[in-house]
């Protein structure tokens, strides 16, 4: 029985280190310099939430940076006015 209880707490440990490391991770992104760009195509954030074509958002450096070089979105041009 004992070695149940072992396991238990190793589940719950590693459980509470999952979390820490995935609120650490989400601390960052928040901290990370924001960045606007114009989605080229239908794109869904790290929140699962999905953005069409030609919308302006943003986000973190790090995201702009991975979906402009696969091509899904640009860093708009500011308008003269």
């Amino acid at each position: 029985m004992a070695a149940t209880e072992t396991e238990r707490e190793k589940v719950k440990r590693e459980r509470e280190i999952g979390n820490a490391l995935e609120a650490k991770a989400k601390a960052k992104a928040k901290a990370e310099k924001q960045i606007e760009i114009e989605l080229n195509k239908k794109t869904w954030d790290d929140d699962g939430v999905c953005h069409p074509a030609g919308v302006r958002i943003k986000i973190s450096a790090t995201a702009a940076k991975r979906l402009v070089k696969a091509g899904a979105a640009h860093i708009p041009i500011p308008d003269d006015d």
